[in-house]
């Protein structure tokens, strides 16, 4: 087999190559093989099989070699990846590549799409394509999206430190405010409430996002605090469907059923559900 290997854009962020490999082997002469071969067809009796139509005998066409499989694509770009990571890794670069998609790496971003040479040099001379804006677009959506899950994972260690240290707790009663837990994500939670539109994808993808800024603009509207408050809501609100559905009042059912489910799933959400606090939130005391 030949490689034909082209590396481009080795000065700018887009470093990549072209790689272009032959699919007819070599024989043993140096000369160029076949890359498919005639297989003739045999009857019972070990007879080539004669087609009076075409004229000829029967046969088939073989490949001499797997390269044109589609999973030899996925095997050489894997080994390719792990070559170019070997010298990353040999002169200090800390940037690693991957052959496989965002998708198939559980990776929440949105890949960007395929600029072509004449975006890109459009792009190169200071005007703007719409390749170029979408681009953009995506990339300021994984950060957002990245800077967020890490203030998601901050608050989960404020939490499970708050509750891990039993020892400051003592005579002072004092009720954890869950709204402001939840609140301390970005900007008092202000980032929730503003539209992020895109084309393509949005960061409402990110269901974690999405849970809790659908709980504190619940928990706001029904003035709850505490998880106390929130378990005696839930109890009124069982209450008062069950009462609902004797009198068949329909429109009341579906709101107190909502409201159950609102209820419930903040209970038994991943952030208040950590295995240091788990259980453990409600009334403490607090020492000044």
């Amino acid at each position: 087999m030949v490689a034909d290997l082209c590396i481009h854009n080795t000065k700018n962020e887009n470093p990549h190559c072209h790689v272009l490999l032959t699919m007819r082997p070599f024989n043993d002469d140096k000369s160029w093989g076949n890359k498919q071969k005639k297989v003739y067809i045999f009857d019972s009796n070990g007879d080539k099989i004669y087609d009076p139509k075409k004229r000829q005998y029967k046969c088939s066409k073989i490949q001499t070699t797997d390269w044109n499989e589609r999973t030899k694509a996925e095997e050489w770009r894997k080994s390719l990846a792990e070559i170019t990571n070997k010298y990353l890794e040999k002169f200090n670069h800390s940037d690693r590549v991957d052959h496989r998609s965002y998708a198939r790496q559980n990776l929440e971003k949105i890949p960007t799409v395929h600029m072509g040479v004449a975006a890109c040099r459009l792009e190169q001379h200071g005007i703007k394509t719409e390749r170029g804006d979408i681009n953009r677009r995506v990339k300021e959506h994984n950060r957002l999206v990245d800077f967020l899950k890490r203030r998601i994972n901050r608050i989960r260690n404020v939490v499970a430190n708050l509750f891990s240290k039993k020892e400051e707790f003592s005579d002072k009663n004092i009720e954890i405010n869950i709204v402001e837990i939840l609140k301390q994500f970005h900007e008092n939670g202000g980032l929730f409430n503003q539209p992020f539109a895109l084309n393509i994808r949005t960061v409402e993808s990110n269901q974690s996002l999405k849970n809790v800024s659908k709980a504190i603009d619940f928990l706001e509207k029904n003035n709850i605090s505490t998880v106390r408050k929130l378990k005696e809501r839930l109890s009124l609100f069982r209450r008062e469907y069950l009462m609902a559905k004797r009198q068949g009042e329909r429109n009341k059912c579906e709101y107190f059923e909502d409201g159950i489910c609102q209820i419930e799933t903040i209970l038994r959400s991943e952030l208040l559900n950590q295995s240091k606090v788990k259980n453990q939130i409600k009334e403490r005391k607090y020492e000044r």
